[in-house]
C-alpha cells in the first residue's frame, strides 16, 4: 500500500499507474486517468494505491494477478474522486528478478502540481 498528498495549480489530468519491469520491459498493469473535469475545482487531496498479488503457476512460464485499487480522495469532504480495480490474470516468469512500480504523472507541468508519498507499507 502507497498513500501520500497532492496538490494542483493548473487544468490538468493526474495519471495513477502500477508497473512491473522485467528483463528491461516495462508492463503496465494498471492505470487509472483522473480528468480535470472529475478533479473539478479540487485544489488538493489524498492518493492511495494498493495491489496484490497471486502467482498461480511458476516457472519461466508463471501466471500471476494483480488486484490494485487506485484512488483520489479530496482534502475538506474525503469525496472520493474516482476508483480503478481490475483483476487480470498475466504470464510472468517467476525465475527472474522484477521491479515493481507506483508512478503518477501531471497532464500539464506547473510548479503548484504536486504530488507525494507519505506512507509505503509491504506485508
Amino acid at each position: 500500500m502507497l498513500m501520500g498528498g497532492w496538490d494542483k495549480g493548473a487544468n490538468t489530468t493526474l495519471t495513477l499507474r502500477v508497473e512491473i519491469t522485467q528483463n528491461s520491459v516495462t508492463t503496465t498493469h494498471h492505470q487509472k486517468v483522473f480528468s480535470n473535469a472529475r478533479l473539478g475545482g479540487t485544489v488538493g487531496g489524498h492518493w492511495e494505491i494498493r495491489a496484490m498479488f497471486n502467482c498461480y503457476a511458476t516457472g519461466a512460464s508463471g501466471t500471476m494477478m494483480m488486484h490494485a485499487m487506485l484512488q483520489l480522495l479530496e482534502n475538506d469532504s474525503a469525496e472520493i474522486l474516482g476508483t480503478h480495480t481490475e483483476t487480470p490474470e498475466f504470464s510472468f516468469d517467476t525465475t527472474l528478478a522484477f521491479d515493481l512500480f507506483a508512478t503518477a504523472e501531471w497532464g500539464t507541468a506547473d510548479a503548484l502540481n504536486t504530488i507525494h508519498s507519505s506512507n509505503v507499507m509491504i506485508w
